[in-house]
Parts: structure tokens; C-alpha cells; sequence
């Protein structure tokens, strides 16, 4: 038996009444979503015949929802800090905590995809 298993002595999620399941939903795909989304609406908006306007508004709410997505992934990583001892790094080496584990993902998905769509922003206010 290993370390790791004689330390599960409990359920690997205790703290997952604590956090709204649609909270780490939030967290892990509203992100990704809200990049996709001006990825697409960029496509028409880009090019000669462009909105500059219509472009600045939807690379500022597609960062803005991830941003938002990612402060809902904070609370809820801040929410089940006593799931599982020890820091980020330990929690990604163990399979313990799972609650807290997708908060982390979600948090790092979210700020991850705030910084691409600010990136792809760029491009689009340029081409437009």
C-alpha cells in the first residue's frame, strides 16, 4: 500500500458540498469559452471591412469574462483550502482533494485564457 493510499482514510473530496458544482464549471470551461467566442466573432470583424468598435468590445468582454471566471475559481479554491494539506504543488503530485484540484484547473484555465484572449486582442484591433 502506498503513501498516498494509507493517507485516504476519508472521501477524496470532503469539501465538495462546500463549492457549487457549477462553480467549477465556471472555472474550468467559461475561460476557454469566452475565448473561443471572440476568436470566432473576431473572424468576422477582422479585415477590411471591419469594426473597430464592435472589435474592442468583444476582445474587452471576452477578458473580462475570463477574468470574472477566474475570480469564481479563486473563491472556490479559497473556499476548500482545508480539503488537502499543502500547497498547489503537492496538490497537483496527489490525487487527494479533488474539489480543490478542479479549482486550481479552473483558476488556471481562466487566467491562462484571459492572457490569450488579450494576446488574440491585439491582433484583431490591429486587423481591424
Amino acid at each position: 500500500m502506498s503513501e498516498a493510499e494509507a493517507g485516504l482514510s476519508h472521501h477524496p473530496a470532503p469539501a465538495r458540498g462546500d463549492v457549487p458544482l457549477a462553480a467549477l464549471a465556471i472555472g474550468l470551461v467559461g475561460g476557454p469559452t469566452a475565448w473561443f467566442v471572440q476568436t470566432c466573432a473576431g473572424s468576422s470583424l477582422s479585415g477590411p471591412h471591419g469594426n473597430a468598435t464592435a472589435a474592442g468590445i468583444v476582445v474587452a468582454a471576452s477578458v473580462l469574462v475570463a477574468l470574472l471566471c477566474a475570480a469564481i475559481a479563486w473563491r472556490a479554491y479559497r473556499r476548500t483550502a482545508a480539503e488537502q494539506h499543502g500547497d498547489h504543488s503537492h496538490l497537483l503530485e496527489v490525487g487527494t482533494g479533488r474539489t480543490r484540484f478542479l479549482a486550481l484547473w479552473g483558476l488556471m484555465f481562466s487566467v491562462g485564457f484571459a492572457i490569450f484572449a488579450a494576446a488574440n486582442g491585439v491582433g484583431l484591433l490591429l486587423l481591424a
